[in-house]
């Protein structure tokens, strides 16, 4: 999701794919392995952190992401 991001939009698509994710990103060490293997800043593992716990809050519209 992150190099198909629009430009300018990366950080929002990483906060995407923790909301579309949520259920499967149920901890830390399997978020860290997924920012390792996809060669993103490790900042990255506190935004999809953040975007997990938000999932409980939001709904995703269609969009195609």
């Amino acid at each position: 999701m992150y190099d198909n991001a629009p430009k300018g939009e990366q950080e929002a698509y990483v906060h995407l794919f923790g909301i579309k994710y949520a259920d499967s990103l149920n901890n830390r060490s399997i978020i860290e392995a997924i920012v390792k293997h996809a060669e993103i800043r490790d900042s990255y593992v506190r935004e999809i952190q953040k975007a997990v716990k938000l999932a409980h809050y939001v709904t995703l519209k269609d969009r195609g992401v």
